[in-house]
């Protein structure tokens, strides 16, 4: 699934051919709706945190502390999936500038091998994502469901309903109406 918002910069031919190779949904967002898409909202958040801890005053270096900021946030695991999203990308984590300087030669391995023992450990860790999204989920339910009160009503019983007004300082009053 492919979801932007209504940019012309996603409504190209390329962006709808590759969608279409790889089967992808396109959903758009609400225009002028930045909620309809609150999971990159959260992102923008976050990442807005990141580069006010690193850029300068005048906040013209964001540029150079781009590559920066966006690594650590793909290394750093996420409360949701319980993995980096470089991890669930790759297959492997991330190198760190230290992992550079003690890297050690590892066997010999062949294409076959490696690409089977990667395919593997991605099977493994979806599994386990898609529990942890599960377990996520469930807490989000139970923290929604903590306020909902179920209302019930009996056949005959007079009910208010109210119609919120259309405009500011308009108001109408609820009616009442009879459950059938």
């Amino acid at each position: 699934m492919l979801v932007s918002d209504q940019g012309l910069e996603f409504e190209n031919e390329i962006l709808q051919s590759i969608s279409s190779i790889l089967g992808a949904t396109k959903i758009k967002t609400s225009s002028y709706r930045p909620q309809s898409n609150a999971t990159y909202d959260e992102l923008h958040r976050v990442l807005h945190t990141m580069f006010a801890k690193c850029v300068s005053e005048n906040q013209k270096d964001w540029v150079e502390w781009l590559p920066y900021v966006t690594f650590c946030y793909n290394a750093a695991q996420h409360a949701s999936t319980k993995f980096p999203p470089f991890f669930l990308y790759f297959g492997c984590m991330p190198m760190w500038s230290i992992h550079l300087i003690l890297l050690r030669v590892q066997n010999n391995e062949s294409v076959d091998g490696y690409t089977a023992r990667v395919a593997e450990k991605l099977e493994r860790v979806q599994n386990l994502v898609w529990h942890n999204l599960n377990d996520a989920w469930s807490v989000s339910c139970k923290w929604y469901n903590r306020k909902f009160k179920p209302k019930s009503f009996e056949i005959g019983q007079t009910v208010q309903v109210y119609y919120p007004g259309m405009y500011r300082g308009e108001h109408l009053s609820g009616s009442h109406i009879t459950v059938l």
